[in-house]
């Protein structure tokens, strides 16, 4: 095992292998070798939270390895497993060396949906024979849309769309490739898992001309245009690997729930400084949910808190989701349901706005000014 013999080493021979590891994994994965080299000295340093893990030899068991994933978002137990696999290339005998791990992360983290599809085909092709059957691609579509948190009642459509329609026992990988790239809801339906999901663009233009327009024709549905570029990270700290691996060091340093907690402080913070960054808690908020914490409390507290900032902005509509999701999750939430209430009234759902009315005043936590507007609306 190589750190068996690095501990063998001298100083000047075991800087050298470093250097060496360093040089190969960068190589490999594309990583500056700066951010490699943080990495590295984590992993060794075994650095909180996630690192903490690892072994004598230098290496994770399989099982924390799942525990990284899982904290990356990807809770489902069938993407759980599969994505797991892919990150290791099919073996899950061998130990997980710093080099294999890295490997399996920069996958993981693709920056754009190019570079992140053929590791989401793999994810899909749970029995690893080069192409999708009807049954893996209903099973991992629906934990994936789960997981992205939207309707899966509308899977089966899909997977009907995409079989059915054209008489295919299965999908390749250009045609699956077609299809996850044709919108935006179809990018985030079938790479909901990817950490980096919400920077993706739409286009089909990430398989081959000649491939995309077999699949076009066969799918027989238009492209969308690019979308956005991911934004750069906010943290000082990172700011000097650049905007396009920033994210995958936080990843490392920190939780999701310690990420989403950051994010929703850094909301609030921005809310009270009034109007100009109203729109600036709005993002905070958002990108603690995107974080996915395990937390039903604190994803209704964001949704609660982003819901206060539409309001303010006047986005009554999104005002009402929000507030409608933080009461899912938190049920007799009354700052959730007051704000839905006053979102629904401005929509003119009125119906919609005495239910919340009623329970945020049954809730009975609401006091002085608060109620009595509500009850205004009620008359």
């Amino acid at each position: 095992v190589r750190v068996h013999r690095m501990a063998d080493m001298d100083d000047v021979d075991r800087e050298e292998a470093e250097e060496r590891l360093v040089a190969d994994v960068a190589h490999d994965t594309s990583f500056p070798p700066a951010l490699v080299s943080k990495l590295r000295q984590m992993w060794v340093e075994r650095s909180p939270p996630h690192f903490v893990a690892v072994r004598e030899d230098g290496t994770l068991s399989l099982d924390d390895l799942r525990a990284i994933v899982r904290d990356l978002g990807v809770s489902e137990p069938l993407l759980l497993e599969s994505v797991t696999r892919v990150m290791l290339d099919g073996n899950l005998v061998a130990p997980v060396d710093f080099p294999r791990f890295m490997r399996g992360y920069a996958a993981l983290q693709a920056p754009t949906l190019q570079q992140a599809l053929p590791f989401v085909f793999r994810v899909y092709d749970l029995d690893g024979d080069g192409e999708l059957s009807r049954d893996e691609f209903e099973r991992v579509l629906a934990a994936t849309v789960r997981l992205g948190g939207a309707d899966s009642a509308r899977v089966r459509e899909l997977v009907t769309a995409q079989f059915s329609e054209h008489a295919r026992t299965a999908l390749t990988e250009a045609e699956f490739r077609y299809f996850a790239s044709l919108n935006t809801q179809s990018v985030y339906a079938s790479c909901a898992f990817m950490p980096r999901v919400q920077h993706f663009s739409a286009s089909a233009l990430v398989v081959s001309g000649e491939a995309a327009a077999v699949a076009r024709k066969a799918a027989d549905e238009p492209t969308a245009s690019e979308g956005a570029a991911a934004p750069g990270a906010e943290d000082p700290e990172l700011l000097w690997f650049g905007e396009d691996f920033a994210a995958s060091l936080e990843s490392l340093k920190s939780t999701a729930h310690e990420r989403a907690e950051r994010a929703k402080e850094k909301g609030n913070a921005a809310y009270l400084k009034g109007k100009r960054e109203w729109q600036a808690a709005v993002d905070h908020y958002t990108k603690g949910l995107d974080e996915r914490p395990d937390d039903d409390e604190l994803l209704a507290a964001l949704h609660a808190n982003r819901a206060a900032a539409h309001l303010s902005l006047r986005n009554y509509r999104y005002a009402l989701r929000d507030a409608q999701a933080a009461l899912r999750l938190k049920p007799g939430y009354a700052k959730a349901a007051q704000r839905g209430a006053k979102s629904a009234f401005q929509l003119g759902e009125m119906e919609e706005a005495q239910r919340m009315c009623m329970a945020a005043l049954q809730q009975g936590s609401l006091k002085g000014a608060d109620a009595d507007e509500l009850r205004s609306l009620l008359q």
